[in-house]
C-alpha cells in the first residue's frame, strides 16, 4: 500500500532530512511515528506527497511511484492532514473547503457535492457546512480539515501532529473516529497516550532514519531505547 525504500530528501544547503528510510504499511493499518522535533517525520509526509523532491530511493503509494508526472495520481490516493487546520481552511465555507481538491480535479459540481456531503456525512458535521472555519472550535477545525481530504477519497491519510490545539473532549472524540476510519494511516505525533489508542505498531525516527520499529506498546515503555532516540518513555 505504502512502499518506502532507503529514501533520502536532502535540503537546498545539502542536509539530509530524511536518511535512508525505509518502512512498508499494508492497506488497512495504522502506523505510528514518533520521534524529536527534527527527526524528519514531517519531512517524509511532505515527500509521500510529493512535495519535496525525492533525492535518492523512491516512494510508491498503491504501486505507483511518487515522480513529478505522477502527482495527480498520488494526491487523488493520499491526503496529509496538516497540523494547523487554518493550513487547509481558507474559503468562505468549509462546504467551500471540502469542496476545492474535488473542483480542482475537474469533476462536475453534481459529483463535486456528493463527495462533499459524503465527508461531512462520515465525520458527523453536516451542520458545518455552511459555517466559516474562522467561526469553528479547534475539534471543529480540526474534523472539517480532515473531510477536506475524505473528499479525494484517498486510501492513505497522513497525520502531522493531530491532537494540536485539542481539548480533552476533542482528542477523545478524535480518538474515536481515527478507530473508526477503515483508511491506512501514518500518524506523526509526540502524544504517545494518543497514539497507544490509535496505533498498534509504531516507527521511532532518529536524524532522518529508521531507529526503531515494532508494537507501539513494547517501544513506548521501553526507557532506554526511547532515551536513545531522544525522547520519553511513558
Amino acid at each position: 500500500m505504502l512502499d518506502i525504500s532507503q529514501l533520502v530528501i536532502s535540503y537546498p544547503d545539502k542536509t539530509k532530512g530524511v536518511n535512508k528510510f525505509s518502512l512498508h504499511i499494508k492497506r488497512g493499518e495504522s502506523i505510528a511515528l514518533v520521534g524529536p522535533n527534527g527527526a524528519g517525520k514531517t519531512t517524509l509526509m511532505l515527500s509521500i506527497m510529493g512535495v519535496l523532491p525525492i533525492t535518492e530511493g523512491y516512494i510508491e503509494v498503491d504501486g505507483i511511484k511518487v515522480a513529478t508526472k505522477t502527482l495527480n495520481e498520488i494526491r487523488s490516493r493520499a491526503g496529509l492532514i496538516f497540523q494547523n487546520p487554518d493550513d487547509q481552511l481558507f474559503m468562505a465555507t468549509i462546504y467551500d473547503d471540502i469542496a476545492f481538491g474535488p473542483r480542482n480535479y475537474g469533476l462536475a459540481e453534481k459529483d463535486v457535492s456528493e463527495r462533499v456531503e459524503q465527508a461531512l456525512s462520515e465525520l458527523g458535521i453536516i451542520h458545518l457546512r455552511e459555517r466559516s472555519g474562522l467561526k469553528l472550535s479547534e475539534g471543529e477545525k480540526r474534523l472539517a480539515a480532515i473531510a477536506t481530504v475524505l473528499s479525494m477519497r484517498p486510501s492513505l491519510l497522513l497525520f502531522d501532529e493531530p491532537t494540536a490545539f485539542l481539548d480533552l473532549k476533542a482528542r477523545r472524540n478524535l480518538i474515536r473516529l481515527l478507530n473508526d476510519m477503515p483508511y491506512t494511516k501514518l500518524i506523526a505525533s509526540h502524544d504517545l497516550t494518543f497514539l497507544k489508542e490509535v496505533c498498534t505498531q509504531a516507527v521511532l525516527m532518529k536524524e532522518g532514519a529508521v531507529f526503531s520499529q515494532g508494537l507501539a506498546e513494547d517501544l513506548f515503555h521501553n526507557k532506554k531505547l526511547m532515551e536513545d532516540c531522544g525522547l520519553e518513555a511513558i
